[in-house]
Parts: structure tokens; C-alpha cells; sequence
């Protein structure tokens, strides 16, 4: 299954993290603001440019941070977990 992140989130860095704000009509939420390590970060960057499905999420953060599958899955999976707890897939 293809995973698009919805339309009207904003990718912000402040200070050395980055976070998303998503849109709540015409206005930013900032109270549901999320900060991003970087490996959240890169995926978010990814998922802006197209859909992927959570196999090609996984290869992505194999390939830029040479880390066990595993490890990866791990890491992905908390990803989409954190983005559907907030309504952001």
C-alpha cells in the first residue's frame, strides 16, 4: 500500500530539530506539532517528493544510514505509527 503524507503539513527547523505542523483548516496547529529525529526527517523529506510503500521507507533508511533491516522496520514502523496517532497519512 502506498503511503502520501496529507496535503498542508509544514516542515519546520528549529534550532537542530526539525518538526511538522500540520494544517487545521485555514491555520497552522501548532499544538499538534511533532519534532523529528533525523532519520524522521529524511523520511518526511522523501514522502513530500511521492508515495512510497513501507518496504521502499525501510530501503531508504538501509541505504542513508547503512543499519541492519531490523533496525530499519524498527524505525519506520514508529515513523508511520507517529504519523497515523496524528492523522497525518
Amino acid at each position: 500500500m502506498k503511503l502520501k503524507l496529507k496535503e498542508g503539513c509544514v516542515v519546520r527547523k528549529v534550532g537542530d530539530n526539525y518538526v511538522i505542523i500540520p494544517r487545521s483548516g485555514e491555520n497552522l496547529n501548532i499544538m499538534r506539532m511533532l519534532r523529528l529525529n533525523s532519520s524522521a526527517t529524511y523520511l518526511l523529506e522523501q514522502m513530500q517528493k511521492g508515495e512510497f510503500d513501507r518496504e521502499e521507507l525501510v530501503q531508504l533508511l538501509m541505504e542513508k544510514y547503512a543499519i541492519e533491516k531490523a533496525t530499519a522496520e524498527k524505525d519506520t514502523d514508529a515513523f508511520l505509527a507517529n504519523l497515523r496517532e496524528h492523522s497525518l497519512l
